[in-house]
């Protein structure tokens, strides 16, 4: 059994991890481990716990890849970028990263799946740089 603490951009959560999964992904248990963790979430006084379910390494491959969107792009070519990575669907995750003026970043993970390749790549980044 462990207790843990896991940690991405949006904080961090006190995870229980029960005898028989932590006997199957003792692996994924290491400080800096991206791990992929499904569970669910109990409510006490003192916070929220998570109880997993299941855990595994995520492999690099898996991670999503990130757009970064300044904050001077206009509606327009929003629009436009929307209808490529529509035009190219497949299953890698994209996340757009859009910045204000300030340099403050917000993440969107997109609701669907794309095939993000060199040639999807560059047609984004020459959008971005017209």
């Amino acid at each position: 059994m462990a207790f843990v603490k896991i940690e991405d951009e949006s904080g961090i959560i006190e995870a229980v991890v029960f005898p028989k999964i932590f006997s199957r992904s003792r692996n994924c248990w290491a400080k800096d481990q991206l791990v992929l963790v499904k569970g669910r979430l109990e409510s006490r006084d003192e916070g929220q716990t998570l109880l997993v379910e299941e855990a595994r390494i995520l492999e690099e491959k898996e991670l999503s890849a990130e757009v970064k969107i300044p904050s001077q792009m206009s509606p327009r070519k929003l629009v436009e970028l929307n209808k490529i990575l529509k035009q190219s669907p497949g299953k890698d995750k994209l996340t757009l990263v859009f910045t204000d003026n300030q340099g403050r970043a917000k993440k969107m993970v997109l609701p669907f799946g794309v095939n993000f390749n060199p040639e999807l790549k560059e047609r984004i980044e020459k959008l971005i740089e017209e």
